[in-house]
């Protein structure tokens, strides 16, 4: 009898050991089966190719083919990505423009805390569309339903965010 216990403990155990080995191993595949989330999944690859000269650089002409959307989409992505001088070339400034420290010591006391929560709430957003001088961005959070509408204005035949 006591062979009988020992051997269907052991087998228990081993099997124990088998069970929780493989549900760690399913975890893992779902971790690497798991896209990052980031505002540019949704560029061609083409954009991307544009978006990472303009990030070398901050020269606003390489995105000159982007919709209001995207760069609207990119604007949200440098703001994650605390790209101060990104989020600069990317906003449109009006007829005075600001040299970039007035620019920074403006953003970090008036804006910054805005767009981290735009970024924060947005991030799954469910659709973006625009129209004529404005992006908007949904997101719905079971029957609440968030809009988001951004106003954007051409520059030199780029699109550019306008946050007043």
């Amino acid at each position: 009898m006591y062979k009988i216990i020992v051997t269907l403990l052991t087998t228990l155990f081993f099997l124990t050991g088998f069970i929780e080995n493989e549900a760690n191993n399913n975890n893992e595949n779902v971790k690497e089966d798991t896209i990052e989330f980031s505002y540019l999944n949704n560029l061609t690859e083409e954009e991307i190719s544009a978006y990472k000269l303009f990030k070398e650089d901050k020269d606003i002409s390489y995105l000159r083919s982007f919709s209001s959307e995207h760069i609207v989409l990119v604007y949200l992505h440098s703001v994650a990505k605390n790209d101060l001088e990104g989020i600069y070339s990317l906003t449109y400034h009006g007829e005075t423009t600001p040299n970039f420290l007035e620019f920074k010591n403006e953003y970090y006391k008036e804006r910054q805390l805005k767009d981290e929560n735009l970024v924060l709430t947005f991030r799954n957003y469910d659709s973006i569309s625009s129209k004529a001088d404005s992006v908007d961005l949904k997101v719905s959070f079971g029957s609440i339903t968030y809009h988001l509408f951004i106003g954007v204005k051409k520059e030199h035949d780029v699109w550019k965010v306008n946050m007043p």
